[in-house]
């Protein structure tokens, strides 16, 4: 065996070998990340949940088990929070749903505007969320937000209102800032679905055919 084959040799292994270890090195680095950036900081956090930390005693951080646990879910802040967010859920999914199908149908209708709209729909969803946030906080502003604004100019109130000072009325601004956020996904989605089971059930209704044309022409041709 010449030097030359041997030199093949041992390329060929140590190449071998390369492809042996590449895909475990290739998932090692992003495993690491996500674990010093996100699995370490859970780990840790649950950790000093079983411990006091005072802000006034730094160093002192005694063990009391259970204890944090019991009095946030006892907490009166708890209770409203867990309350608030549940109303919240039911009320931004049906609204978001309502608004999806009620847009959807609208896109579905023979309307010389349906193309444009389709396209202009999408646009509070590809907001990013930062900027639908300040949008929607001028927009409910207390002293020159545009919904006062124009209930005012309307007649409709005689005093601007405070939307995101009241509770209620906090609520109801969030539910129809989600609305308006995540509704036109739903509506797009909606559409893409109805017409995809359209596409597919004439798809069949003309398979059906072709296969009942042919079965006529058999029989046809036997009798």
């Amino acid at each position: 065996m010449t030097t030359l084959e041997l030199e093949h040799i041992v390329i060929r292994r140590k190449a071998k070998l390369w492809d042996r270890i590449y895909p475990y090195f290739s998932v090692l680095l992003p495993i690491l990340v996500i674990g010093l950036f996100t699995i370490y900081p859970v780990l840790y956090a649950v950790r000093i949940s079983f411990y006091q930390y005072i802000l006034t005693k730094p160093k002192v951080h005694p063990f009391v088990g259970l204890a944090n646990y019991i009095e946030v879910i006892t907490s009166y802040y708890f209770r409203n929070s867990l309350i608030n967010t549940a109303v919240y859920t039911v009320a931004a999914v049906a609204g978001i749903t309502i608004f999806g199908l009620g847009v959807a149908l609208l896109l579905n209708s023979r309307i010389r505007s349906a193309n444009a709209l389709r396209v202009i729909i999408l646009l509070p969803w590809a907001i990013p969320a930062v900027v639908a946030g300040l949008i929607w906080k001028w927009i409910l502003n207390s002293d020159f937000g545009l919904l006062n604004g124009i209930l005012y100019a309307a007649g409709l109130i005689k005093e601007y209102i405070p939307f995101l000072a009241n509770p209620n009325l906090a609520k109801f601004s969030l539910v129809m800032a989600a609305i308006w956020k995540e509704g036109p996904l739903a509506a797009i989605f909606f559409w893409l679905a109805y017409n995809s089971s359209l596409m597919n059930s004439t798809r069949q209704q003309k398979l059906m055919g072709e296969v009942d044309g042919k079965s006529f022409v058999i029989l046809h041709s036997l009798y």
